[in-house]
């Protein structure tokens, strides 16, 4: 358990383990077991296993870390097979009230994964861009959660994996703002009615990143 006064947010381990779950299952019905792409959900997934694998590279080249991320045929976000068990991380539960700022990121994105849920369903042209905000989407609050449970540690280290993980956040924000913005052009209301929050929330999260590199705390070379 993890308390600090400068940081009165909480998450609860099981809330992020469902967040994954959800993306986990998205793999495990549209993933290749061969790790072939031949469809454009294959594709949308190998972009989002290529963005963790090289920022986790180079992350593990900037600590000097090496034998990072070997590839296998199937693979999860989460860098392990599907077949494999996941290892049991730290909680990262605290006595203290919920950052509202993750509130905000977490009931967005269960607004836009329904939505994109009902989008992709319908088929058509807002298919991929449909299934492209299902994947992306709630890897939004996963690397809000990760990183500023990082920062409750303020150790170099630490502060370092917390700006690799704003950093994907971003990464992932504008992804679904693409999305967005051509299903919106396309005349969906709905798509539309999220740009605006997604904006916002793709600030405040240059914001936390931007805070985190000018105070100049972590590793100063590498992922910057």
């Amino acid at each position: 358990m993890i308390s600090d006064a400068k940081f009165p947010w909480s998450f609860e381990r099981d809330e992020v383990d469902l967040l994954e779950e959800d993306i986990d299952e998205i793999y495990r019905t549209y993933q290749s077991p061969k790790g072939e792409v031949k469809t454009i959900e294959q594709a949308i997934i190998l972009e989002q296993l290529e963005t963790e694998e090289r920022a986790e590279a180079e992350f593990s080249l900037m600590m000097g870390v090496k034998g990072f991320f070997k590839k296998s045929e199937e693979k999860t976000v989460w860098g392990y097979s599907s077949t494999e068990e996941r290892v049991p991380e730290q909680s990262f539960s605290c006595e203290t009230s919920r950052s509202p700022f993750y509130e905000h990121v977490f009931r967005f994105s269960e607004k836009v994964f329904v939505y994109a849920q009902d989008a992709y369903a319908h088929g058509g042209n807002k298919k991929e861009h449909a299934f492209r905000l299902r994947l992306n989407v709630k890897m939004i609050p996963i690397k809000c959660a990760v990183a500023m449970s990082e920062e409750m540690h303020d150790d170099p280290l630490s502060i370092a994996m917390a700006k690799k993980e704003y950093k994907l956040a971003i990464v992932y924000t504008e992804r679904i703002l693409i999305s967005l913005a051509f299903l919106a052009a396309d005349g969906d209301v709905r798509a539309k009615a999220f740009l605006a929050p997604g904006t916002h929330i793709k600030h405040v999260l240059q914001q936390h990143f931007l805070r985190l590199n000018n105070e100049r705390r972590g590793f100063q070379q590498g992922y910057e």
